[in-house]
């Protein structure tokens, strides 16, 4: 039998919820020996839909409210973790693959989809339900799972993320100089799954009144790339970097895009170097990379960007 009836992440949770209710037994023998505690009758079973990001199974024993944090296309975080820990007696990770947990690793109980539906006989959710859950962003974590993240200087910051469209990415942003501006660099997966690179962008970052059309809009990220922009290019060989040289799209449809790219072409700055997003930061991006050479591209430019931020506090510093 082909067709999948459970294909998205809370679809599968509720189905889990009702093999549990239906056969409690097992599931409480497992979870009582990851707790080494007996938990006692088992008087409720409920769900805790908190909207799209995640849903809970809640367990109501007679002397224990375990949690049970589900995942497969959602990404897990320390603080999440450590949030819900506050509600339950015990809190239990499920997932796809142990790799998956990682981030949380040592926290709490981990338990994968397998071997939790092992335990019912006749399971109406099948291990190929699960494998049927887009689950794109979650391969895309898996990848970045094993990358080490640089060590940057005081007052930097370097952390695992997640982009609006739930891609993981790994950040980089430099101390706010004079003038209220940073900025940011990001290493990023791709939006399809089927292709396993990365890329990096470097840029200034840019707010709502910069990009807007108008005469007196600030240029100052300007200055920043007219600074950054040859430097780094004349250093990316040494740092292991190689930049994209195709030139920003101009879309005349998005009043930002058209802005910053008319912008850039008045002030005789390469249209390579305004690629970026319109609503955070815009630089420079490296070519695509493959997840063999992804740990050499993180190192190598998040030591540009450190660099460079050098070199321009250094130039605004000169007379």
């Amino acid at each position: 039998m082909d067709a999948h009836i459970f294909t998205t992440e809370p679809m599968a949770v509720r189905a889990l919820a009702a093999e549990i209710r239906f056969a409690p037994a097992p599931m409480t023998k497992l979870i009582e020996g990851l707790l080494g505690r007996q938990l006692g009758e088992l008087h409720g079973i409920t769900l805790e839909d908190r909207g799209r990001a995640s849903t809970d199974v809640v367990l109501s024993y007679m002397d224990a409210r375990v949690g049970i944090e589900a995942k497969l296309d959602h990404e897990i975080t320390e603080t999440q973790i450590l949030r819900e820990m506050e509600h339950f007696d015990a809190l239990i990770l499920l997932v796809d693959e142990a790799i998956d947990a990682k981030p949380v690793e040592g926290l709490i109980p981990v338990l994968t989809w397998s071997s939790v539906l092992d335990l019912f006989e006749n399971s109406r959710l099948l291990a190929s339900d699960i494998k049927a859950v887009n689950d794109s962003n979650r391969q895309v974590r898996r990848r970045f799972a094993p990358l080490n993240l640089p060590s940057v200087p005081s007052g930097w910051s370097i952390d695992r993320m997640g982009t609006n469209g739930g891609r993981p990415s790994i950040l980089v942003q430099s101390p706010v100089m004079d003038g209220g501006r940073h900025i940011i660099g990001q290493l990023e997966g791709s939006r399809n799954p089927l292709d396993h690179r990365c890329q990096f962008t470097m840029g200034v970052v840019v707010g709502p009144n910069d990009l807007t059309g108008d005469r007196d809009a600030p240029e100052d990220w300007l200055d920043i790339l007219e600074v950054l922009g040859p430097f780094w290019e004349g250093s990316a060989k040494s740092a292991g970097v190689a930049f994209d040289q195709s030139a920003a799209p101009l879309r005349a449809d998005l009043i930002r895009v058209r802005s910053k790219i008319e912008a850039a072409d008045a002030r005789g700055v390469p249209r390579r170097w305004v690629k970026g997003y319109t609503d955070s930061y815009i630089g420079l991006k490296s070519i695509k990379v493959g997840m063999d050479e992804a740990q050499e591209l993180l190192d190598g430019a998040v030591g540009l960007m450190t660099r460079g931020f050098d070199h321009l506090t250094e130039s605004a510093e000169t007379p």
